[in-house]
């Protein structure tokens, strides 16, 4: 009886141990914060990438992320993406975050309602929707990114 008394502290301690050295991995995403004053924002984005030489890529929208907070847009390891984002205000659609950031030139494909455009029908010109120069985000190739937008 003693031997079942000490084994379960001791198997407690030794599962304990085992956690702190072997952590659960870390989620690897990519979140957009609003730190503007415009209120909500919506939010586009465009990720290309490329695999045994063949380069790929989607455009997709729309996230409304309130004044304050942050929404994730992609959840998987960012580390091998180019990603890209066309943001506007909700109350002031003229307020926008785009390419103009360095004079960019990195037009993609939107839509005016909730869309994904993969391939050559994210690329202008536009077989559907409108194009729109989107600001490109230096991830430095982490596999988790937060990227914040202020006025």
């Amino acid at each position: 009886m003693k031997k079942i008394r000490f084994a379960l502290p001791l198997a407690a301690i030794a599962l304990l141990a085992v956690m702190v050295v072997h952590p659960a991995p870390a989620g690897a995403s990519f979140r957009v914060c609003n730190q503007t004053t415009q209120g909500r924002l919506w939010v586009a984005d465009a990720v290309t990438w490329e695999r045994n030489g063949d380069s790929y890529g989607e455009s997709q929208g729309w996230w409304g992320i309130d004044q304050g907070g942050c929404k994730t847009l992609i959840s998987n390891d960012i580390g091998s993406y180019r990603i890209y984002i066309y943001a506007y205000a909700e109350g002031d659609t003229s307020a926008t975050w785009s390419g103009a950031k360095n004079d960019e030139n990195n037009y993609f494909c939107l839509d005016t309602v909730k869309f994904m455009y993969k391939g050559d029908d994210m690329d202008t010109p536009c077989s559907t929707g409108s194009s729109r120069n989107f600001r490109y985000v230096d991830t430095s190739s982490y596999g988790d990114y937060t990227y914040t937008l202020y006025d």
